[in-house]
């Protein structure tokens, strides 16, 4: 069972500190501040590894996965860094096991903390690659793809069960980004970057009732 709690992941520098303010007609203000100086190239998907108590983070377009602990002021302490000779679009905890999952090149691989991959399973078609990954709250990872020039409706949503078994879950997308589940974990929130559209599915088939919602900020 692949084990997570909520986090989010920016472009640039790892950094901590309170969310943004948003007010209808303003600027977005924010009290963040930086935690550390390591510059990523495309730093996304932090994930809480409470088994460690650790940070989890990935840099997609460099490929590398990283592990960190947060320092009683607030800072950031890089513990370590692994490379994956492929983008990597989400790293996860395993339950029960000590290392982790990623969403990796055109599939799912297992990551040890000694650095060994072994893949999982490919889902992804020739030219297309992995993107932003979350678990539901029955320990299932899902993680959505996108075309490697951005062509509309060649992303999809893939989810990978306890024993190893991928299914596609939604197609027609074009970033697959920014997942969530509702608080009783029936409906699932996907954002489709580009069309600025965020789409709540309701249901456990592969085919299920879809609702775009596209709001103004």
């Amino acid at each position: 069972m692949v084990s997570e709690a909520n986090g989010g992941g920016e472009s640039g520098a790892m950094r901590a500190g309170g969310g943004p303010k948003t007010r209808a007609g303003s600027a977005v203000r924010s009290d963040s501040l930086p935690c550390t100086v390591r510059q990523a190239v495309l730093g996304e998907g932090l994930r809480w590894d409470d088994r460690r108590g650790e940070l989890l983070g990935v840099d997609i377009l460099a490929g590398s996965v990283f592990r960190g602990r947060v320092d009683e002021d607030g800072g950031l302490t890089l513990l370590r860094e692994y490379w994956v000779p492929a983008t990597v679009g989400a790293v996860a905890p395993v339950e029960a096991d000590e290392g982790w999952i990623l969403a990796a090149g055109r599939g799912f691989v297992h990551l040890s903390p000694d650095g060994a991959l072994r893949p999982i399973v490919e889902v992804a078609p020739l030219g297309t690659r992995m993107n932003d990954g979350a678990c539901d709250p029955q320990g299932r990872l899902w993680a959505g793809t996108l075309a490697d020039d951005f062509r509309p409706g060649a992303g999809a949503l893939y989810r990978l069960d306890h024993a190893g078994r991928s299914e596609l879950m939604l197609d027609d997308l074009t970033i697959s980004n920014g997942l969530g589940w509702s608080p009783d974990g029936s409906t699932l929130y996907l954002a489709d970057t580009p069309t600025r559209g965020t789409s709540p599915t309701v249901g456990s088939s592969s085919r299920w009732p879809t609702t775009s919602v596209h709001p103004t900020v």
